[in-house]
């Protein structure tokens, strides 16, 4: 064949932690060739954290991708080496028993003790800190209105570990790039950045066969044979990279995300402070269902969600006295991810349900009442699909209730951070993978990564990710 750049044992798609998770784990295990391929740059060092320059370096179309349908929601994915451990909040949770009972009724062999091993050795390569000491002051408004409202609440470990140094804030990120890229690399592992994934060309018939992928780099087409395939594309990429192949029975049918609102709060004294990154803490007294926390508020970030107000410009002269909160929903609605014939991107169908809409209106009120609670002297709603002459801020809870009343028809911003599910496993026929993420219908083909989790988590899903990401790839090697 033409045009082949390169031969490989195991071929990659995708450095995010579950693609580096990985790769690490073959090599770790076996003396293989193992390529990495990444379609996103390297997240230069010297960009700041949560900037504009990081949007549009680290996420795919700067952030702000809209799904179609009903509430316009707006989804955002990683697009850099390293893949979204390098752009997120950092948050770390173990493997929740709820879920683990949930999913062993879809998925053959889930075993808690093997999953909850794998959470802590991910834990160690990750550097797991909890610091409840620098936990932040927008932080500390959720735990205030929680304690008064008897309410749960935590500080959540993360991989980021933040300390105070002459009043600034500096941040050190354990990221895939210092953490499973750099262990891959040291075992011979090979990444290739900046270069697409389009499509596979050549099945393998059995298992002596080759699979060739045809990619893009350079605006130049190339093709990579490879024994086996895994897919690490996420949610997103790897359900439309399997459509393009003409995979698509049951692929990219079943997207799920949690879906988040943002509110602002304005308070007395100077709350924010914008170095921070992401306050720790989270209300975890209705998860799974429901959460809420602190989003990152720089003085960019509260001019995006503030940008409808009259007054912008006198709220950014003050803005340290406002800070940015989440109200998340763990919401069941199914999307779908399609490819659309001449277009390279993907189409993004994703309703938002009446159901959902009741528990982001009831999120809305639980939020507000507890930064009212905490010391919040006003809070701002988005205008959602409301015009601007709407008013949408409040002095009181009592004022958020009956707007939220009165206004029926009223739907916020959307967004979600946290999708899944688009390319499952499960034991039954609807499901494309088996219990350990190969592809029913193909040869060595698997997918190791947020599309094969049959549901959302109800809590940040990196650790769950790599916990069965590393699960699949235990039992693959048995094999390679």
């Amino acid at each position: 064949m033409k045009n082949i750049f390169c031969k490989t044992d195991i071929l990659i798609i995708g450095s995010g932690p579950a693609g580096s998770l990985s790769g690490y784990e073959i090599l770790k295990k076996k003396k293989l060739k193992v390529i990495i391929l990444e379609q996103g740059k390297q997240k230069r060092d010297f960009v700041k954290p949560y900037s504009s320059d990081e949007m549009d370096i680290g996420y795919y179309k700067s952030g702000l991708t809209p799904a179609f349908g009903r509430g316009n929601i707006v989804y955002a994915i990683a697009n850099c080496v390293g893949g979204g451990s390098e752009i997120n909040s950092g948050f770390f949770f173990n493997f929740p028993k709820h879920l683990l009972n949930s999913w062993k009724k879809k998925i053959s062999f889930l075993n808690y003790y093997e999953l909850n091993k794998n959470i802590n050795n991910i834990k160690k390569n990750l550097n797991i800190v909890l610091d409840k000491k620098n936990e932040g002051l927008s932080s500390k408004v959720l735990l205030k209105g929680s304690k008064k409202l008897k309410l749960r609440s935590e500080a959540v470990p993360r991989w980021i570990k933040s300390s105070k140094i002459n009043n600034k804030w500096s941040h050190k990120r354990y990221g895939m790039t210092e953490t499973y890229i750099k262990m891959f690399k040291k075992k011979g592992g090979i990444i290739i950045k900046e270069i697409r994934a389009k499509k596979i060309i050549k099945f393998a018939k059995n298992k002596n066969e080759e699979i060739v992928v045809e990619c893009i780099k350079n605006n130049k087409k190339i093709f990579i044979k490879t024994k086996y395939l895994i897919c690490c594309g996420g949610a997103i990429f790897t359900p439309l990279f399997l459509r393009k192949s003409n995979i698509k029975e049951n692929i990219g049918d079943s997207l799920m995300m949690h879906q988040m609102t943002r509110v602002v709060a304005k308070f007395k004294n100077e709350i924010n402070e914008d170095k921070f990154g992401v306050p720790i803490r989270q209300i975890n007294h209705f998860k799974p269902k429901m959460t809420f926390g602190c989003s990152i508020s720089g003085k960019e970030h509260l001019a995006l969600w503030m940008s409808d107000e009259n007054n912008l410009n006198q709220i950014i002269r003050n803005y340290k006295k406002y800070s940015i909160y989440y109200s998340l929903i763990n919401s069941s609605s199914k999307g779908k991810v399609l490819d659309l014939p001449f277009l390279d991107e993907p189409y993004v169908f994703y309703n938002l349900s009446k159901n959902d809409l009741k528990n982001h209106f009831l999120g809305l009120k639980r939020l507000s009442r507890i930064l009212f609670r905490g010391g919040a002297q006003e809070i701002f709603f988005s205008k959602g699909n409301l015009g601007n002459e709407t008013k949408t801020s409040f002095k009181n809870y009592n004022e958020v209730v009956q707007f939220l009343e009165n206004k029926k028809n009223y739907i916020p911003e959307v967004s979600s951070i946290h999708l899944f599910s688009s390319v499952s496993m499960g034991k039954s026929r609807e499901y494309p993978l088996d219990s350990y993420g190969k592809l029913k219908k193909f040869t060595n083909i698997y997918v190791n990564d947020s599309s094969i989790l049959p549901s959302t988590t109800g809590v940040n899903p990196q650790g769950i990710i790599m916990a069965m990401a590393k699960r699949n790839i235990n039992n693959l090697v048995k094999y390679l």
